[in-house]
């Protein structure tokens, strides 16, 4: 079974979304979400939900292994249940 533990990406999500170059306005606009949104996202305040992960590997042609890369094992592990 699943945890349901929350899942906060926030450094790597910013982190993502400069190295694609893109503002929170454009990111909010490819995700359907408010610029508000991503900025809490970002900073930690809400955690990443498990269809706004798939929309977000969608979006970008992403692996969501990827984002919990430099994280060890906890992160990647939950990303790879998803």
């Amino acid at each position: 079974m699943a945890e349901s533990q929350p899942l906060y990406l926030g450094p790597r999500l910013k982190r993502l979304r400069r190295e694609l170059g893109l503002t929170q306005q454009a990111m909010a606009e490819d995700l359907d979400i408010s610029p508000s949104y991503v900025a809490l996202l970002e900073r930690n305040q809400r955690p990443l939900t498990v269809p706004l992960l798939l929309r977000l590997a969608r979006s970008y042609k992403l692996d969501v292994g990827d984002l919990a890369a430099d994280d060890g094992g906890d992160y990647a592990r939950r990303l790879s249940q998803v």
